[in-house]
């Protein structure tokens, strides 16, 4: 509106010999390019002030939904009843997943050993020795024992696995055991005499020549922290003889 009032009166001027046509014109555009970009600046800053605050409106609701989400959560806390007493039942499994003193006892067996092996395939035959090497470690939160064994057995190379555990449920070790001379699994259990320092684990085992499946009974005593002694029995025509003895010494690293 400005510039229109200002156009007009250059308009009445220019009748005069005081101003030239082409000074008008040329004043007439500096005028309107005036105008444009005093239009184009009011825009931006009125755009700016709407972005603001349509902004601070959005950060307002925001703080808002927050404020009601937490308001919320803290209405259902407090609608929660009390935390309810363990039941006898919940206290049961929790004990029988909890690693305890038989698991320790377990433990004490974990490093590298040597193992010398000496077996026998019959109560008359002369023994045969051979050697390996067992690593064992405690597996599943140290609720399990994990052997493993390589060496040489009649010239081939032999590797073995077992697992031992002891159910608290049952009050029972258990064990198992696989190796590359066969195709079965041996499983074990028994108990452990704190006096004697032995466990003793029986179970069944199969003569691969026969099929014939006959009682077996393993015995492991820890002679001192470096040294066990494992001795295997096996039950034929009511005669138990020992098929196989190992000797572990602990291999101990230097430091």
């Amino acid at each position: 509106m400005k510039t229109i009032k200002i156009l007009a009166v250059l308009m009445a001027i220019s009748g005069s010999s005081v101003f030239a046509q082409d000074t008008l014109n040329t004043k007439m555009n500096e005028l309107i390019n005036t105008d444009q970009k005093n239009a184009v600046q009011n825009n931006f800053e009125r755009e700016k002030q709407e972005r603001a605050k349509a902004d601070a409106e959005k950060r307002s609701k925001e703080a808002k939904q927050a404020e009601s989400k937490k308001a919320e959560v803290v209405k259902a806390d407090q609608a929660k009843p009390a935390d309810a007493p363990m039941s006898d039942a919940d206290r049961a499994m929790m004990d029988y997943m909890t690693p305890g003193d038989m698991q320790k006892l377990l433990a004490e067996q974990v490093g590298e050993w040597n193992e010398k092996v000496t077996f026998w395939m019959s109560p008359d035959a002369p023994p045969m020795v051979s050697t390996a090497k067992c690593t064992t470690t405690m597996i599943l939160g140290g609720r399990y024992q994990k052997s493993v064994s390589k060496g040489k057995m009649m010239g081939m190379d032999f590797e073995g696995q077992g697992t031992i555990g002891y159910d608290k449920a049952i009050g029972k070790f258990q064990s198992m055991w696989i190796d590359n001379f066969g195709t079965g699994i041996m499983v074990m259990e028994g108990k452990y005499n704190p006096n004697t320092k032995i466990f003793t684990l029986s179970g069944k085992t199969v003569d691969p020549v026969t099929r014939q499946e006959l009682d077996a009974r393993e015995t492991m005593k820890m002679v001192s922290n470096t040294e066990m002694l494992m001795e295997m029995y096996v039950k034929r025509d009511n005669v138990e003889y020992k098929t196989m003895e190992i000797v572990f010494t602990r291999v101990v690293k230097k430091k």
